[in-house]
């Protein structure tokens, strides 16, 4: 598996590409986290967060938007 991760440059998204589901907000970045397709998560902070953390709060987001199919949501 590769990923690209884009460097910050204090931008933000605007608005979401169609098709995209908003995951996370906050009062300072509306888009916070979102995903776009099956391989597309995208965040406006700082990726650093453990594996806890992730299947916590990204996860269950993911699974609440219905963006994991029965076998991923078993996992969590």
């Amino acid at each position: 598996m590769r990923n690209h991760v884009l460097p910050p440059c204090c931008r933000q998204v605007l608005q979401l590409p169609p098709g995209a589901v908003l995951l996370a907000s906050s009062p300072t970045a509306p888009n916070e986290l979102w995903g776009w397709g099956p391989n597309i998560l995208a965040s406006q902070f700082h990726v650093e967060f453990d594996e806890p953390l992730v299947l916590q709060k990204i996860w269950a987001s993911l699974k609440d938007v219905g963006r994991l199919d029965e076998a991923q949501a078993e996992c969590s």
